[in-house]
Formats: structure tokens, sequence, C-alpha cells
């Protein structure tokens, strides 16, 4: 890796109750499940790479607590909150099953991407989530050029990233736990390796 490049890792953080029950959960937050801490475990002994210099998390619950589990097995104290890495809002509906949302609104989605979430009351638009993701690349490269970065993110988050800068996510599955991991200079970003459910 060159004095120009990083390496980031963007990894989904663990499976939570919310998960668990099918609720869309965005800005909302809820517990990481023992099932999902489970395979933390398994994801940061025997996939994650070796040569982490710094954890980032969102300031969310969840991926606060998916990196302190991470951090305690690979070694690595240096965590910084970077928010800009949150998930989607989802305005009115979080919390709400995608039943529920078609219920309430009428309104059927079927991923974090979908255009149809505009129409949520309160919910961050794609073209919103876009320009933050795009935003948050270039901060993390500016910051830490040079240097190997787990960020623990989001689904929404991630399933954009991997739009702008790898390829069409239609097909893949973002599951808890799977994670991308890439080089960046300030202009290129290059997939290394992935981790994640094609349909």
């Amino acid at each position: 890796m060159g004095t120009d490049d990083m390496e980031l890792t963007l990894l989904r953080h663990g499976e939570t109750v919310a998960n668990a029950k099918g609720e869309w959960q965005g800005s909302t937050d809820s517990d990481l499940t023992e099932s999902g801490k489970l395979e933390l475990v398994k994801v940061a002994t025997s996939i994650l790479p070796k040569n982490i210099d710094v954890i980032l998390h969102s300031g969310m619950g969840r991926s606060i607590k998916t990196a302190e589990i991470i951090s305690r097995i690979i070694g690595i104290q240096r965590m910084i909150c970077f928010d800009i890495i949150r998930d989607r809002n989802l305005g009115a509906g979080e919390g709400m099953t995608s039943a529920g949302v078609m219920e309430v609104f009428g309104l059927k989605f079927t991923n974090i991407l979908d255009n149809t979430i505009d129409q949520l009351p309160g919910a961050e638009s794609v073209e919103e989530l876009k320009n933050r993701v795009e935003m948050a690349r270039n901060l993390i490269f500016s910051e830490f050029r040079g240097r190997n970065v787990l960020a623990v993110s989001h689904g929404g988050f991630i399933r954009m990233f991997y739009r702008l800068y790898i390829g069409d996510p239609h097909g893949i599955r973002f599951t808890n736990c799977s994670f991308i991991r890439v080089r960046m200079n300030a202009t290129k970003t290059d997939l290394l390796e992935e981790s994640v459910m094609y349909l």
C-alpha cells in the first residue's frame, strides 16, 4: 500500500433485537442479540484484517457495542466516533416491519436504498444519503491516509457506498456482520475483499 493509499473495511454491526424481528431501524437503536455477539467474535477472530490501526463507529449503540467487542478481541484500543457513517434515517417508518409500513402508509420497499422511502415523513432522501456517503468517503481518506481503518457502520450506508464506488448492489444482501474491504486514494476505490450474500 502506497503512502497516498489507505485500506478501509466497512463492517455492518452485529444482529440486533430489531433485526431479528424484521423491523426497520434507521436512526433508532436496538440491543445486539446474543447470536449477534457470537457472530462478531467469529468475524473478529477469523475474517477481519489483522493490521487495523483504528476503529470508527457511528455513535449509534449497535455500532458502538460492535466496535467494543471487536476492539477487545483484536486489541485495538483507539475507537473514534464518526457519526457521518450512521444509518439512513427512515423517518416515520422506523421501528416498523415492511408489512406495517404497507398497512400504515401504503408503501412497499425491499431494501434501504429504495426511492419509495423518500415518501415516508421525516425520512432522509436517497440523494441526501448519497451526498453523505460521498462526504464520508472523502473525510475518512483525508484523515486516515496511509492507514488501515475498520469502520463499523450500517446496511444503508454500506449499500450506498457499494453502489457509488464498486457496482450495482442489486442481488446482494448486506447481512449483519458482512463487510467490504477497499483500497482508496484521492480519486480511486478498489474492492479487495467482500463478505456479503449473493441472492
